[in-house]
């Protein structure tokens, strides 16, 4: 014998099956509706133009002249002096009577090779925290020395320098540690 809710449990079935055997004949009759009578057409893919792309060309070489109608000097180009360059070359301005057409000067610069040579830095100090390195790199640039500083994992470091020559950086220490009363050690540059 069964007990009443799963008597009502099979009453409910039972009327849910006749109630879709007399509703589904009348919804599944066979016909389409109209709204989805669709006429999908595909029309051809558009005709996309192939652009042919020429090598590029040098460009060429165009001297800057500057006219003037009378010109009675020749000029000649100071030469400007620097501390990266070991050597210049310089060519002369060239000045023609009839046309007086001045050619500028082409200055030809030859630097040292060195990024070969050894680089040498003075490490002033290292600090936990970024203010007190900071404060520190701001004093010694007010003192005219090109400081600047490097962070690492969990320290910052102090560095003057840096310079070619190792004696310079072990001037640099000296002058830092009468100066500042800090004491300094020379390494060798690393740019990274």
């Amino acid at each position: 014998m069964l007990d009443k809710s799963s008597t009502h449990r099979l009453i409910g079935a039972g009327i849910m099956l006749v109630a879709a055997a007399a509703i589904l004949p009348v919804i599944l009759d066979g016909e389409r509706p109209p709204e989805l009578d669709v006429d999908i057409r595909v029309s051809k893919a558009p005709v996309i133009p192939q652009v042919v792309i020429k090598p590029a060309q040098p460009l060429p070489l165009v001297e800057k002249q500057i006219q003037y109608k009378k010109l009675n000097k020749a000029i000649d180009t100071p030469v400007i002096k620097s501390k990266d360059i070991s050597k210049k070359e310089t060519t002369k301005a060239v000045v023609k009577k009839k046309d007086a057409v001045i050619k500028k000067a082409v200055v030809v610069k030859k630097l040292e090779k060195t990024a070969k040579k050894a680089k040498w830095t003075l490490q002033i100090a290292s600090f936990k925290s970024r203010s007190n390195a900071s404060a520190l790199v701001k004093k010694l640039q007010a003192a005219n020395y090109p400081a600047y500083t490097i962070t690492t994992k969990t320290l910052f470091k102090v560095y003057v320098g840096p310079e070619i020559k190792r004696t310079r950086s072990e001037s640099l220490k000296q002058e830092i540690k009468k100066k500042f009363s800090l004491e300094g050690f020379v390494v060798k540059y690393s740019a990274n």
